[in-house]
């Protein structure tokens, strides 16, 4: 298992401490390099997340062979284009489960 996290707060972090730039909605940008401040905060956050998510798959299926890849969470889903490897995207996952262990408590 392996757990990937923080994108929002890095956003957050990013916009808080570099004062003169401004919030921007986060979406695939179309392309890598970008032209403009914007451009290039979306391609680090969607295309830069994508690649992370990419290359820990990679490592992982070298180090335990084949692989069930699961990506979770409601930022996911603006990752979730830009990832060229094969994955379930299950929006709720957590939320699931925890319904599923009150429900076995209950």
């Amino acid at each position: 298992m392996c757990l990937l996290f923080f994108l929002k707060t890095s956003l957050k972090t990013l916009f808080k401490d570099a004062e003169l730039l401004d919030s921007v909605t986060l979406e695939a940008p179309g392309k890598v390099v970008g032209t403009s401040t914007i451009e290039c905060i979306r391609s680090g956050a969607v295309i830069g997340t994508a690649a992370q998510i990419e290359g820990m798959a990679e490592k992982m299926q070298k180090e335990v062979g084949p692989l069930h890849l699961i990506i979770t969470g409601g930022i996911a889903r603006k990752i979730i284009s830009e990832v060229k490897v094969e994955f379930e995207y299950i929006p709720n996952l957590i939320f699931d489960g925890l319904i599923q262990i009150y429900k076995l408590n209950h």
